[in-house]
């Protein structure tokens, strides 16, 4: 009986090891998750996100969904005597529908 009793209290030992094993496991990868995060310049603790601006001088946001795009790279069109820069042409279709051009 006495061999049965130590043989579950061992079983119990090695089940709270690798309960603590897994713990500290999920803390070390949480803690190098929310560095990643961070650096990303994702909202982490506390932070709010930003929303992204463009990387460089030539880049153009898109006035129907928002993408920024490189001025040699877009689609341009004039409307009312101001140059508008699209990410594609439905864009510059659908821009020309809302202003009625």
């Amino acid at each position: 009986m006495a061999a049965f009793i130590r043989f579950l209290f061992l079983l119990f030992l090695v089940w709270m090891a690798w309960n603590v094993i897994k713990f500290v496991f999920r803390l070390v990868r949480g803690v190098f998750r929310f560095k990643i995060v961070v650096n990303r310049g994702g909202g982490g603790m506390g932070q709010q996100s930003r929303p992204r601006g463009p990387v460089a001088a030539d880049m153009v946001r898109d006035p129907v969904c928002g993408a920024y795009v490189s001025v040699g790279h877009s689609i341009s069109a004039d409307f009312n005597g101001e140059r508008q820069y699209f990410c594609s042409a439905k864009c510059r279709d659908d821009f020309r529908v809302k202003i009625g051009a």
